[in-house]
């Protein structure tokens, strides 16, 4: 069928490159309302399934929000409250004026309407793949948008596309998330029974007890001020996880793999750290280091040393890192150092942005994402040096994005003084729980922090 200009409402990469026609079926909508003109089918069965937006042609896509409009003020629909609408409204010619609305009643069928509906739905379905790749394209040949945000937004178009053609999600009944939730529930009772937790394994007792481990979903944020131990802390974190069969996906902006690798087989052998830089080693040592190497070596870890990345790369490759199986919870070292998507922002809202994406990133891949960060100078003005909430650096979004807020303390040279006993021992402090309870995890490390223990 050969189609006026009237109907041409799409300017895409298809149309004017390849001089494609886009998919559709005016026909098919002219059956379709005029079905609806002259009540073969009820609105109510039509609207599950178009909308005025779906249609190719404009005189119809017209007709057709009309019809919605009536629809919704409980008008009945005829050709004659559609003409008096459209007229009223001062959009009769729009719509093809009144003799094209009386000449669909005559199109009108009263059988296969769903077919004829569901045709209509997928042209435009294809005509918003071609509008999604045509807006890839253009994007990808453009070298100052950041690559990352390129394939988080196609991904994204892409997911709406298929979530349409899914359908959306129906509305549940309470009994039915109710019976998840109980589910649930007898689950926490038998790992409690069991002395077990439902989360992933976090290597020290205590927070294991807070957290009920590391749960999907969540964002967690450990901060701490520099050189107080946030990356020796999360590598022993890492190390555990792993330790349970859990593939741990570690993104260090900080550090290189080699320096990431040489922390972990320092742990493992629990060797002097100077013996290790220096290679003064005993045969005993060099024995240990290289018994650290096969149990390290072993581990399901995956180390991404790429300093210069944003949030939504590492959105993208940690997705594309579980699409192969290898992610089960995501460490990032740290988000100070993450690079910016859009300079023109000020650094509270990038740091907002970001931390968002980190949260989004933990809902969509559905696991824990431990996320670092550093904590302002306030912190040292106080004579304990105890960490609050606003001592996290450089924005509120992150407190509201987080799960968990997690605080690193370790005393200082005059703290020691009065407490010896405190001496290679530290803190995390539990600030914001949002599913739990607060609290303080104390926990034992060696001189160089390369081990940590239970305290």
């Amino acid at each position: 069928m050969k189609q006026t200009a009237n109907y041409t409402n799409l300017n895409n990469t298809a149309v004017t490159e390849y001089g494609l026609l886009p998919p559709q079926v005016v026909n098919y909508e002219e059956m379709v309302l005029g079905a609806i003109l002259c009540g073969f089918v009820d609105f109510n069965d039509i609207v599950q399934v178009l909308s005025s937006e779906i249609f190719y042609g404009n005189a119809n896509k017209t007709v057709f929000a009309v019809i919605e409009k009536l629809h919704g003020n409980n008008e009945p629909i005829d050709i004659n409250t559609v003409i008096s609408e459209l007229r009223k409204i001062n959009r009769l010619e729009e719509a093809g004026g009144s003799g094209y609305i009386i000449s669909l009643s005559n199109k009108g069928v009263s059988s296969r309407i769903d077919y004829y509906a569901y045709s209509i739905f997928e042209c435009y379905l294809r005509r918003e793949l071609i509008r999604a790749c045509a807006d890839i394209q253009k994007a990808v040949f453009d070298v100052n948008t950041d690559f990352g945000e390129i394939i988080t937004q196609s991904e994204k178009r892409l997911n709406d596309i298929i979530m349409q053609i899914a359908g959306k999600k129906d509305i549940e009944h309470i009994s039915t998330i109710a019976n998840i939730a109980v589910e649930d529930a007898f689950k926490r009772i038998e790992n409690a029974r069991n002395n077990k937790f439902t989360g992933v394994h976090t290597g020290l007792t205590k927070l294991n007890k807070l957290t009920g481990g590391w749960q999907p979903s969540k964002l967690y944020i450990l901060a701490a001020r520099p050189s107080v131990g946030k990356t020796a802390l999360m590598l022993h974190l890492a190390r555990a996880a792993a330790t349970d069969n859990n593939k741990t996906l570690v993104f260090s902006l900080e550090m290189s793999g080699i320096e990431i690798a040489n922390r972990l087989l320092l742990s493992e052998s629990e060797i002097d750290a100077y013996s290790f830089k220096s290679g003064y080693m005993t045969n005993e040592e060099a024995a240990a280091i290289d018994s650290a190497y096969g149990r390290t070596g072993s581990l399901p870890i995956w180390i991404d040393p790429t300093a210069d990345i944003s949030m939504n790369e590492i959105h993208a490759r940690a997705k594309a890192m579980q699409k192969k199986g290898k992610c089960d919870i995501v460490m990032i070292d740290y988000l100070g150092l993450c690079r910016e998507r859009i300079t023109q922002r000020t650094r509270e809202q990038a740091v907002a942005a970001m931390s968002r994406e980190a949260k989004i990133m933990a809902k969509d891949l559905k696991v824990p994402v431990i996320l670092l960060s550093q904590l302002s100078r306030e912190v040292e003005k106080r004579s304990d040096r105890q960490p609050q909430l606003s001592d996290l650096r450089d924005s509120g979004g992150i407190e509201q994005d987080a799960d968990v807020v997690m605080f690193i303390w370790k005393p200082d040279e005059a703290y020691l003084k009065n407490h010896p006993e405190f001496e290679n021992c530290g803190k995390i402090l539990i600030r914001k729980n949002r599913d739990g309870a607060c609290g303080n995890v104390s926990f034992r490390h060696n001189k160089e922090m390369t081990k940590i223990y239970d305290y």
